[in-house]
Parts: structure tokens; sequence; C-alpha cells
């Protein structure tokens, strides 16, 4: 486990340049805290369809969507965590730096599919 929440904070750590460095600091502690137990099932930190990985969820949502969706958690997908806005805006900045790594990774391996 702490291989894994090493391995996606180095990834932060890489992919972080727009984001201030003490709000993702402060994202990672709070998603090994209350998500990473579900949200990093391995070592590459893929997920499943049920249980996505926080790459994963950092690709498909927008701020606005995982926002929403922090600010009033649903019960029957994830334990309820009481986040409070503060919190929440350090998630969002720790989404936000594995998106951009993310969002490079995906435009490789499709650009990489295309050619012969």
């Amino acid at each position: 486990m702490r291989i894994v929440l090493a391995a996606l904070g180095a990834l932060a750590a890489t992919t972080a340049a727009a984001q201030p460095p003490e709000a993702v600091e402060e994202g990672i502690a709070i998603v090994q805290q209350w998500c990473a137990n579900c949200h990093a099932a391995d070592v590459a930190g893929r997920g499943t369809d049920a249980v996505p990985s926080m790459a994963r969820i950092a690709a498909t949502r927008t701020d606005r969507e995982l926002r929403a969706f922090l600010s009033d958690p649903h019960p029957a997908l994830m334990p309820p965590v009481g986040l409070g806005s503060r919190e929440i805006e350090a998630v969002l900045a720790y989404m936000g730096s594995l998106r951009d790594g993310e969002v490079a990774e995906e435009r490789d391996s499709s650009t990489s599919r295309a050619s012969p």
C-alpha cells in the first residue's frame, strides 16, 4: 500500500506544475486517508470499472463534477468522509495534478495505436 501511495505522490509531484504544491500535498494526504484503500488497486494504480483509480477519475471528471460529488457524497457508492471546502479544494488540486499526467498518457497511447 505504501508503494502505491508513493507512486501516486511521485506522479503528482511530476505533473503538478499548474497546481499549488502545498494544496497538492494536502490533497495527497486526504486521498491517502480516505480514498487510497479502494481507489488505488495495485502498484500501477489501475482500478476497476466499479472502483476506478484516482487517475481515471481525474481524467474522466471535471473539477465541478468532483466538487459536487465530494460536497454531497453518495453513501451507497462510498463511505461518507465529511470533507470541508478547503479539503475538497486540496483534493481537486491533487486530482488536477493527476489529470495533467493522465491526459498526456492517454493521448500518447491513442497516438501509438493509430500508427502502423
